[in-house]
């Protein structure tokens, strides 16, 4: 059996991260059949280190399934790849946040897909490789001749369960190349973790009103941690560790029990961490410099209480800036997150926001600054306000992410002449960083060419 995952390329052009870190999405799933089918051929085709039409190059005539990691941002090219899949004859499936918010509704629109996972997918994956009755297959929509199942049943695997991760499955050495052309200031070789799921501020707060993100909070065992991170080290010479857990700072006591077990054999390893800093305190600063943290990914999102206040980040912005004072004592590197256009966005508030990036700047290590026009992604908090004046959202599973963007200025920040307005700042704010970069998902570039 031949079975080939595709993460496409975004439609929103190059993020300054991409084609830097390998997808921990379908490395888990491939794991994972891998550890209980190691007969069965997989293949991970990236469309962060492919162009679309070189990954439609790839598909395999002689391909079992088809697996497609769709976002917001590449279901447009997911779509063109499963059609190209399906005119081959093969049996194509998408599972992802976006096919998870629109689930049936994709099966009703394109009849190309053959089914839909919802939610996690390394559990459901091999049950639809080992099943021949579909409809044993957890999380899964399907389509079944003309008509279209749900199953019931819902399972998935917790962190803990996951088995060693297969890294022989990727381009390691790719990545590791693009890592040190975009972070010459960073160790080259990149090894991407999850130290927990879900987040940590979203649990007991609710969600940012921007973020799409649903997973349950999950910690991952410090024990199991260090002894996959040290096998992975050992034998492919990671060098730094990226963590994408949404805020490993949060959680105070985990955090703590995290680096406290370190084992001697990795004290010279690097870290790179996000990290949601309102809640930033001498502990925590105590914990990143223990955990040799390179570079910390910092969400600061606005210079304005008021959009603060909107976005649900539970900060006001001198806590985010008195947070950035005392990271900046650090020297650690930073990716400071801006995200521009939220409900009730006004000059007055973008020029707040461009305020405390350009005073950030001169009080810690910024090398990359990086404003985002927001987008309006299914399963927020605001694309199901934009839903409530536009229902139609709700049956397109195709959108226009800056069509989107438009509808939403002109609905929810009447005070902005338009959202090009947002691309304006965002430019201001991208040039700021040590690597300058155009607005939001633009490519970086090196500040010195070599």
């Amino acid at each position: 059996m031949k079975v080939q995952l595709f993460y496409p390329k975004s439609q929103l052009n190059t993020y300054v991260n991409n084609g830097v870190y390998f997808s921990l999405t379908l490395l888990n799933i491939a794991s994972y059949v891998k550890f209980y089918r190691p007969d069965i051929d997989i293949e991970i085709w990236d469309g962060e280190l492919y162009s679309n039409e070189e990954l439609i190059k790839k598909l395999d005539k002689n391909s079992d399934v088809v697996g497609i990691s769709c976002t917001s941002f590449n279901y447009p090219h997911a779509l063109i790849l499963a059609q190209h899949a399906k005119d081959l004859g093969l049996y194509v499936v998408l599972g992802g946040n976006h096919p998870t918010y629109y689930k049936k509704k994709i099966l009703e629109n394109r009849s190309f897909i053959d089914g839909v996972f919802v939610g996690k997918g390394e559990y459901a994956f091999l049950k639809l490789l080992n099943e021949k009755d579909k409809a044993n297959v957890p999380n899964f929509i399907w389509r079944d001749g003309d008509k279209i199942r749900e199953n019931s049943e819902n399972k998935s695997i917790s962190i803990n369960e996951m088995p060693y991760l297969d890294y022989s499955l990727l381009e390691l050495n790719k990545y590791s190349t693009n890592h040190q052309k975009v972070y010459p200031n960073l160790p080259g070789n990149p090894l991407s973790v999850l130290t927990h799921e879900g987040c940590a501020k979203r649990e007991k707060y609710g969600p940012c009103s921007f973020c799409a993100m649903r997973t349950k909070l999950a910690f991952k065992d410090p024990t199991i941690f260090w002894q996959e991170t040290e096998k992975a080290v050992q034998k492919y010479g990671f060098n730094i560790v990226r963590d994408w857990g949404d805020s490993l700072t949060e959680d105070k006591d985990f955090f703590s029990r995290l680096v406290n077990s370190r084992p001697e054999s990795l004290k010279d390893l690097s870290f790179s961490v996000y990290s949601t800093i309102a809640s930033m305190d001498a502990d925590k600063i105590e914990l990143l410099k223990k955990l040799n943290v390179k570079m910390l990914f910092a969400a600061i999102e606005s210079g304005s209480d008021k959009i603060l206040n909107t976005m649900n980040k539970q900060a006001t912005s001198e806590q985010m800036f008195r947070a950035m004072e005392l990271i900046g004592k650090t020297g650690i590197s930073v990716m400071a997150s801006y995200v521009l256009g939220e409900r009730g966005e006004d000059i007055e508030s973008l020029e707040s926001t461009l305020n405390i990036a350009e005073k950030t700047q001169k009080i810690a290590n910024i090398t990359v600054a990086n404003g985002s026009p927001i987008n309006i992604t299914p399963g927020s908090s605001d694309f199901e306000l934009l839903a409530q004046k536009f229902p139609e959202l709700k049956n397109q599973d195709l959108l226009d992410m800056d069509e989107l963007r438009d509808l939403w200025v002109k609905n929810f920040c009447p005070k902005l002449p338009n959202a090009d307005i947002l691309k304006e700042y965002a430019e201001k704010i991208g040039k700021l960083g040590n690597l300058k970069t155009n607005y939001g998902w633009e490519k970086a570039e090196k500040l010195n060419k070599e």
